[in-house]
């Protein structure tokens, strides 16, 4: 497919069709080499597919369906860098992939989807700044992440997913807070996670994923109750911690991430 489809580019050179095509049959051998383990070449196939939609986006800059395929590349790049343990690169590509999709949203402000992977994109590149330690990018992008969840969440307020998505950019943003030595801050947005967690655990009580979440923000209050000296408030968060984790693993004794 990708001989057939070179030979077409090179017939009708200026067919954004013909390259859109062609970036796609690369992106499928990428998925193949990457499900084969063959990560090099993956990451060449998922780079030259970015590159042609690159070049039919510097043609049509405010094509929406042309900047969305954009998008497709980067994410796969992001996701394999991180899969192979390349930070810097993850974080690049997941921050290019933001990029074009602010632009979208820009031109479709209420579209959940496109708002959606918005808040995927800037969720993983704010994680992955703070990995490679720029907290100030981490916070902007943990921000729009928020803005973006936030909008979501209002659009469909009987949604699960949506307040999951919230609730894990309050947390990125309370523990660069935290790592920041701004405790009123973090506590402040620990709180607004901890509300949703309850929320959620509130309409789906056997829900495994849901108490365990709970459970992680119970642990970020006790560390921040130890960094402000008050042992004992972190011994009782810590408490209610583990008694969910011990309820859990009673309920799935052979299940290993109970």
């Amino acid at each position: 497919m990708i001989k057939i489809g070179e030979k077409i580019v090179a017939l009708i050179p200026d067919d954004l069709d013909a390259w859109r095509a062609l970036g796609f049959s690369y992106d499928q051998l990428g998925k193949l080499a990457e499900s084969e383990a063959n990560f090099e070449q993956a990451r060449d196939c998922y780079a030259k597919t970015l590159e042609i939609f690159e070049k039919n986006a510097a043609s049509a800059p405010d094509d929406v369906q042309t900047l969305d395929v954009l998008v497709l590349p980067c994410i796969r790049l992001a996701e394999l860098s991180e899969r192979t343990g390349s930070r810097g690169q993850a974080k690049k590509y997941y921050a290019k992939g933001a990029e074009v999709k602010a632009k979208i949203v820009a031109q479709a402000p209420d579209d959940l989807d496109e708002l959606s992977v918005l808040s995927y994109l800037c969720r993983n590149a704010g994680h992955f700044s703070n990995l490679e330690g720029d907290r100030q990018e981490a916070k902007q992008y943990f921000a729009k992440a928020l803005e973006a969840s936030k909008k979501v969440a209002e659009l469909t307020p009987d949604a699960l997913e949506p307040l999951r998505e919230l609730c894990v950019a309050y947390e990125g943003l309370g523990d660069i807070a935290k790592a920041e030595g701004d405790r009123r801050q973090a506590r402040e947005d620990y709180e607004k996670a901890l509300e949703i967690d309850v929320k959620i655990l509130a309409q789906t009580p056997d829900d495994p994923l849901a108490q365990r979440n709970l459970s992680v923000t119970y642990m970020r209050f006790s560390d921040l109750a130890n960094k402000e000296g008050d042992r004992g408030q972190a011994q009782e968060y810590l408490a209610k911690a583990f008694e969910i984790l011990k309820r859990l693993a009673a309920q799935a004794p052979n299940n290993p991430d109970a």
